[in-house]
């Protein structure tokens, strides 16, 4: 229409314009501020886009590119509330809600590609707040693709030939999991294997693995039931948080079945606690624990400059002595040679050493 062409020339003339002064004038339309934000996101390769009010004048729109938050651009009251009302009728959630959480999500087409968007909003003592997670189509890259460690590659190469048993891939939030997982799956789904996974979403599209979606209406139990049912020979589970999740994920690898999961802790050790603290038994551990990897992600350096994500893993095998002490109710006192793989990658110019010290906190 007339009215939309009008709209795009007037983006084309003031694009420049925005990214200098980062603000938008009061005339523009907020259904074309609000797609410059997505497009620009997608171009970007931002993994979430924050909208946040620090004050009741200071409202402003961050990318989170490659782990670090920076300001796209700011905007007033009035643009902020409306974009805020737009996302939510987006995901058809109730927009006059504004002082509960709430969660959903939508999509939109960009260069015949689907992008998924998740919402989520949040009651702050200034105005509501909003991060939204930008979920583009992955391809799932090799073992060889990750660039891990000889030694933490020869514990990956193992547990791919272990018929059954549990395995714990933990991290913080955006530290690769998912990419370090998807690698061994699309290695063991080679192997005429029935392959399934549950993930809140599915982000890596993967040929021979059946992927389903869970949202709160088919959680990660009723998944996980479900599954159990199937006749699996792998199980994976995008993200363990609750005591039924994971006691059903012991069961099904005592069963016989070889079973993923991801968990959110900082270290080896850490995630052996949260499994106790989930209620699982040492014993229980002992008999079906085969490996738990720590992930990190962080920035390489080339020409000077920060470029590419790359993970950043240390590796446990079970062996007898491990499981000796599980079996004798004790948290066995594994370290964490994070650190100094972190020095080592330090030493071959791989990265610097603010770089891994915002990562993992001081190395000395």
């Amino acid at each position: 229409s007339k009215e939309e062409f009008n709209e795009k020339v007037c983006l084309i003339k003031n694009y420049n314009k925005w990214i200098c002064e980062k603000r938008f004038d009061k005339s523009t339309p907020i259904r074309v501020i609000l797609d410059f934000i997505l497009s620009e996101s997608i171009l970007n390769n931002v993994s979430d886009i924050h909208f946040d009010c620090f004050e009741n004048d200071n409202f402003i729109i961050r990318f989170k590119i490659k782990t670090i938050l920076s300001i796209k651009c700011y905007l007033s009251k009035d643009q902020y509330k409306s974009i805020l009302i737009c996302l939510k009728v987006l995901s058809k959630i109730d927009s006059s809600k504004n002082y509960l959480p709430q969660t959903a999500s939508f999509c939109k087409i960009f260069k015949n590609n689907i992008v998924d968007f998740r919402l989520s909003t949040h009651p702050s003592i200034y105005h509501e707040r909003c991060v939204v997670r930008v979920l583009q189509k992955k391809n799932v890259i090799s073992i060889d693709e990750l660039n891990l460690e000889k030694e933490v590659k020869n514990i990956v190469n193992k547990i791919i030939l272990e018929p059954s048993g549990f395995v714990v891939i933990s991290g913080p939030t955006n530290s690769g999991k998912t990419t370090f997982v998807h690698s061994i799956l699309k290695e063991l789904s080679q192997n005429n294997l029935n392959i399934m996974t549950l993930e809140d979403p599915v982000e890596y599209k993967m040929n021979n693995v059946i992927q389903t979606n869970v949202n709160e209406s088919f959680t990660f139990v009723d998944g996980l039931k479900s599954i159990l049912r199937q006749d699996p020979d792998i199980v994976f589970i995008g993200e363990v948080r609750d005591k039924e999740t994971a006691q059903l994920a012991i069961q099904a690898s005592l069963a016989g079945r070889k079973v993923f999961i991801t968990l959110h802790s900082y270290s080896i050790k850490s995630a052996i606690c949260r499994l106790i603290d989930f209620g699982i038994s040492y014993q229980m551990l002992s008999e079906c624990l085969v490996s738990i990897f720590s992930l990190r992600l962080f920035r390489e350096i080339k020409n000077n400059e920060y470029s590419n994500l790359r993970l950043l893993v240390d590796g446990f095998l079970m062996n007898d002595e491990i499981k000796s002490i599980l079996s004798s109710s004790k948290i066995p006192d594994i370290d964490n040679s994070l650190k100094k793989i972190a020095k080592s990658y330090i030493e071959k110019n791989i990265t610097s050493k603010e770089e891994m010290e915002r990562v993992l906190g001081f190395l000395e």
